[in-house]
């Protein structure tokens, strides 16, 4: 099965990724696919290789200055209700993880759950909320997170480990790619209800 067609103003195909609003949209997966993987331009590839063909890896996700760890970044968000054209309240399910983690602490990766809201459309909003981190299968952090003032979707979130491992230093979740999303669903009654992300984290003194 090839990868979903995307139409319309809002998506743009450049270098093979189709865009919702920026955020680059990547195909569905195609037979012959491992699971997990994903189809970009027509070719399977990993999910640390869709994160770096949008341009980033877990080296990039290190900034130069005060950092204690990057990691790469794949989940799934629920959206209740859907999100449309139109701006209104709604809730965001997350989960996913993160993997080749990279720094100065002894965390390799680990998997997130949490859940978010506010008032968002196609075309930006705002919304916070916080995440559980389980690093390695062991100690965890609690994240809270906000995005205000977004222009684009999915958002980048910026926040603050609040308790538990890590507490106290600051964090930044960037989306870089999104799949299984269908830029016409903004125009209809039930909107985009979930898409898959794929990106970076930072946790930064």
């Amino acid at each position: 099965m090839g990868g979903r067609r995307t139409r319309g103003p809002v998506a743009l195909l450049v270098a093979g990724l189709a865009t919702v609003s920026g955020v680059p949209v990547l195909g569905t997966a195609a037979v012959g696919a491992a699971a997990g993987d994903t189809v970009v331009a027509g070719a399977v590839v990993s999910d640390a290789a869709v994160v770096r063909a949008a341009g980033r890896s877990a080296a990039d996700a290190l900034p130069a200055d005060a950092a204690e760890l990057g990691c790469l970044m794949r989940g799934n968000v629920a959206f209740s209700p859907g999100v449309t054209g139109d701006p209104q309240y709604l809730e965001m399910r997350i989960s996913g993880s993160l993997y080749e983690c990279q720094g100065t602490t002894p965390h390799a990766g680990g998997e997130f759950r949490g859940a978010t809201s506010g008032t968002m459309s196609c075309s930006g909003g705002d919304a916070k909320g916080s995440i559980e981190i389980t690093w390695d299968g062991r100690n965890s952090s609690v994240v809270d997170l906000a995005a205000g003032d977004v222009g684009e979707l999915p958002p980048t979130f910026q926040g603050r480990v609040s308790r538990g491992a890590l507490a106290g230093r600051a964090v930044t979740l960037r989306v870089e790619a999104v799949d299984g999303v269908d830029p016409e669903d903004c125009a209809k009654p039930r909107g985009v209800t979930a898409m898959a992300v794929y990106g970076s984290a930072e946790f930064t003194t």
